[in-house]
């Protein structure tokens, strides 16, 4: 009997839907037609070395062949424009296909998506950008979607920045991870190593959160070279799409992370009142093209997703609240006082009971309480905007989606590799490790150089060494009792855990006020050097 079910993340489209979805895709190929756009389309399978600026890409085994399911439309027009190697000086295209892409925010899941999306080549200034923008409104408002707001970064913003800062080389990686994964107290420890003055310390502690910002955020910037070229484009982007279009917002993000690996200059996502996510993004690539002299091509490129615009046309409640998962247990009995004093309205869990779910009596935050296992699952999945959990269980996940904000100081631990006192840490040959933390364990010999056998356990790992199943543990400690109670030694500290403040990438512009101002009272608070341990 034939198989009834697709493979995981294929789909069939029928009936009205599909009907839906046709009329709004032929209105966009008419108005594409109309600019004078030429249509392209690619193979759905590539070979590997396409998508090498895509890691995260799955591939597949075809007869011998290892390739990929087109994860994106253009890197496969890249290898388009390079084999027909372009004569023209400048080329539009426009394309309209489905793409399999990881799903947001599950990680390690695809999904099979319609894309549309154009491509500027050739062309080197900002009219490029202001013309894929400006396109991309228009393709938006052909399926109904009005109200845009246009956010405006750039991928040498920041580099540019930290350089003019005179930021040390060592911390530059570091501190561009911070601002782009939206790490407060990492960005806030990096730039207190810095010998910055300190009014600019202060105005830029929060940089990680400056996004949907005016002009007043670019005037702050030093006026220096190549500072000075990217705040100039930036700002006549700007004022000739509001030229164009009056009715919509432009802003800034200083904090925006390339979407893309390939982007080289401009980038820019459009938002709208309807959703969290954005409709569209896009930006320049530079180095990715080649023409019939292999001279490399300037090119902009946007695109936009069908089915998102589809999606949109469903209402979306406005006052849906601000959904806390806590930890519980000690997670939660340390953090709700923090919580408090930082004015959260946390008077719902102090008859807590056998009870999961609360709701402030106003109904505008929530609560869950769920295992610390299970509090990022949670969050991927959509049940929640902040989680706070333990920095032990973010350490052990492959992927994480989402951004870890706050080191809330509670729950203090450190990862340890411990064993009894007779074990001879450096003799040759391979460990036996015995841990309830593989990943943790995995990246910490990684970085040693050393190939161990890992041992997973789930109960107490401490009977390891002692009964000879393993030459050592890698486990959690908070004062050293139990391992001095079983006559292990520590060896060495791997790495320090506490509670973190965990924000969903959605969260935190739908709801973009409050948690703002949550993460401003608590880094108050910290910075005072309370401290919360119970």
């Amino acid at each position: 009997m034939q198989p009834i079910a697709l493979p995981a993340g294929a789909r069939d489209e029928f009936g009205e839907t599909l009907q839906k979805k046709l009329v709004i895709t032929q209105k966009i190929i008419n108005y594409y037609n109309e600019q004078h756009y030429q249509p392209i389309a690619t193979s759905l399978i590539e070979q590997s070395t396409v998508f090498a600026h895509t890691p995260t890409q799955k591939m597949l085994s075809v007869l011998g062949e290892e390739v990929a399911l087109r994860a994106d439309m253009t890197l496969p027009v890249a290898r388009f424009v390079r084999a027909m190697k372009l004569k023209q000086p400048t080329i539009s295209l426009y394309y309209l296909g489905d793409v399999f892409r990881p799903t947001e925010p599950l990680s390690g899941t695809y999904n099979q998506t319609t894309q549309m999306g154009i491509e500027l080549i050739g062309v080197a200034d900002c009219s490029a950008e202001i013309e894929a923008i400006e396109r991309m409104i228009e393709t938006a408002r052909i399926a109904g979607v009005t109200k845009i707001e246009v956010e405006l970064s750039d991928v040498r913003l920041l580099p540019a920045l930290l350089q003019t800062w005179q930021v040390p080389q060592h911390l530059q990686a570091d501190m561009m991870g911070a601002v782009y994964n939206k790490e407060l107290t990492n960005f806030v420890a990096l730039l207190d190593q810095t010998i910055l003055d300190k009014s600019i310390k202060a105005a830029f502690r929060d940089l990680p959160l400056m996004f949907r910002q005016g002009d007043q955020i670019l005037d702050t910037l030093p006026n220096a070279q190549p500072l000075r070229g990217v705040v100039q484009r930036l700002k006549e982007i700007k004022t000739t799409i509001l030229a164009d279009f009056p009715d919509i917002t432009v802003t800034y993000d200083l904090a925006a992370k390339p979407e893309q690996t390939y982007y080289t200059g401009v980038m820019f996502k459009g938002y709208t009142a309807d959703t969290a996510g954005y409709v569209f993004s896009g930006g320049r690539y530079d180095q990715l093209l080649s023409d019939y002299k292999n001279h490399a091509l300037p090119a902009v490129g946007a695109a936009l997703g069908v089915d998102n615009l589809m999606d949109l046309s469903r209402s979306r409640e406005d006052d849906q609240p601000v959904t806390f998962v806590l930890a519980k247990g000690r997670v939660a009995d340390a953090v709700l006082p923090i919580l408090k004093q930082a004015g959260v309205d946390v008077s719902s869990l102090d008859d807590r009971q056998r009870r999961l779910i609360f709701q402030s009596d106003n109904k505008q935050l929530a609560f869950i309480l769920v295992k610390s296992q299970d509090v990022v699952k949670y969050l991927d999945r959509g049940i929640g905007d902040v989680g706070i959990v333990g920095s032990d269980v973010l350490a052990e996940l492959d992927q994480f989606t989402h951004y870890n904000m706050l080191d809330l100081k509670t729950g203090q631990a450190k990862f340890i590799l411990a064993s009894l006192p007779t074990w001879n840490m450096s003799r040759t040959g391979r460990k036996k490790i015995a841990t309830k933390y593989p990943q943790v364990t995995k990246r910490y010999f990684e970085a040693k150089g050393e190939d161990v056998e890992m041992i997973k356990l789930e109960g107490s790992v401490e009977l390891a060494p002692l009964t000879g199943l393993a030459d050592a543990i890698v486990d959690l400690t908070e004062t050293g009792r139990t391992l001095a109670e079983n006559h292990l030694q520590i060896f060495e500290d791997i790495s320090t855990i506490s509670t973190r403040l965990v924000v969903t990438p959605n969260a935190l512009r739908r709801h973009e006020e409050v948690i703002k101002q949550l993460l401003q009272s608590l880094q108050t608070q910290l910075v005072k050097g309370e401290k919360y341990d119970n």
